[in-house]
């Protein structure tokens, strides 16, 4: 009876609290969607981290605090827990070919056309002869590589993107040789949709081999421009563009310094290959300021009402 006397008044000062003793802006700090032509924008990822490597490369722990990097990224302004699909399964050296279909699948099967959809690798990759539909001006088809079973060509991949109902498609590859992906007549390449590369087609992707961080180049300069920095417009959104304008630079530049080339490269064809003039926004940086108000809130509660502690553990 005690307890539940307790619980009754904490609700009442709860309830107190935040209608009289706050001014918050009533705007959800999880991203809900916004209206689209259907219903309800929501925002999808699949993050997947796989690659067996050798003496001289990048160790695999790098390739998982890339995946991790991002989604902390995106769960810290506003994206859904339960919308981005990276788990024990995805990353490390268990990761299959099914393993990483399974994923993809999952996205297709959620997703609609008024939703954005991001796909991560950060992956061992690497090329072999071109095959049907021969689009490879260089006569080779681009792979990423799973720890285990056998690779999944460029053209598999944009054949699974066509399936998607989505025109906001976002894939960013962390891996070596990646420019091949979006380098064919075909491969990737689609209406409303943005892919970002590592490097180029005939180069190596690299982490940071002094010990500065642990991620490889290209995702610890995306990450960080995630958190505010690549917003170079100013306009409180980061979009897949200035992601990419922010991290080349700097991995470019990382990478000249160890004597090193690597060119990370973009295709756009958001909103259309005709018209990309438009930017595909992925971040608002106002949700995580909405997100520390709210934190300040139960601060300033707990200040006020020294016993909430107390009866919380009750």
């Amino acid at each position: 009876m005690k307890k539940i006397f307790l619980f009754f008044m904490l609700g009442i000062l709860l309830l107190s609290f935040f209608t009289s003793a706050t001014n918050i802006e009533k705007k959800s700090i999880i991203n809900d969607g916004d209206v689209g032509a259907d219903g309800v924008t929501e925002y999808w990822a699949a993050l997947i981290a796989a690659g067996k490597y050798g003496p001289g490369l990048a160790p695999s722990r790098w390739l998982v605090n890339d995946t991790i990097g991002v989604k902390n990224s995106l769960l810290n302004y506003g994206w859904k827990k339960e919308n981005i699909k990276h788990e024990a399964s995805l990353i490390g050296l268990g990761v299959t070919r099914k393993k990483i279909l399974n994923a993809i699948d999952w996205l297709e099967l959620r997703e609609d056309e008024d939703d954005v959809v991001l796909m991560f690798f950060s992956i061992h990759g690497y090329y072999q002869e071109d095959k049907y539909p021969f689009d490879e001006l260089d006569g080779k088809d681009e792979s990423i590589y799973p720890s285990y079973g056998s690779p999944i060509t460029d053209d598999e991949l944009g054949v699974l993107l066509n399936k998607f109902e989505s025109k906001q498609i976002i894939v960013i590859f962390n891996a070596c040789y990646a420019g091949g992906m979006i380098d064919g007549n075909m491969d990737l390449k689609g209406e409303g949709r943005v892919i970002l590369t590592s490097s180029n087609a005939d180069e190596t992707s690299i982490g940071f081999y002094h010990g500065e961080h642990e991620n490889s180049i290209f995702s610890y300069y995306l990450i960080e421009g995630l958190k505010g920095p690549a917003d170079k417009n100013n306009d409180k959104n980061i979009s897949v563009e200035e992601i990419f304008e922010y991290a080349a630079a700097r991995t470019t530049s990382y990478a000249n310094k160890q004597g090193h080339l690597q060119n990370p490269q973009i295709y756009d064809a958001y909103p259309t290959q005709e018209n990309n003039d438009y930017e595909l926004n992925i971040i608002d940086l106002e949700k995580k300021d909405r997100k520390r108000e709210v934190d300040n809130v139960f601060l300033r509660l707990f200040d006020q009402f020294p016993l909430l502690k107390l009866l919380l553990k009750l």
